[in-house]
């Protein structure tokens, strides 16, 4: 499955990203520091940068997503 999460750098995104891609499912993370949220693992992943407070989701970080996790 394809999952996008938001909170990934954090204390819970951490553990639950390292435990999705464990069991081999696919990862895309939005982070208001998209290149900084790829760089703290160390597998590969698809990041977006955003801000939340300022503009919408990038619409291409939900293409063919089946599970969005918001922390």
């Amino acid at each position: 499955m394809k999952f996008l999460i938001t909170g990934a750098t954090g204390f819970v995104g951490k553990q639950l990203v390292k435990t999705l891609h464990q069991l081999k499912h696919e990862i895309v993370v939005l982070s208001r520091n998209g290149e900084k949220a790829k760089k703290l693992y160390h597998f590969p992943l698809t990041a977006f940068s955003w801000n939340p407070n300022t503009e919408p989701a990038p619409a291409a970080a939900f293409e063919g997503v089946d599970v969005v996790i918001h922390l």
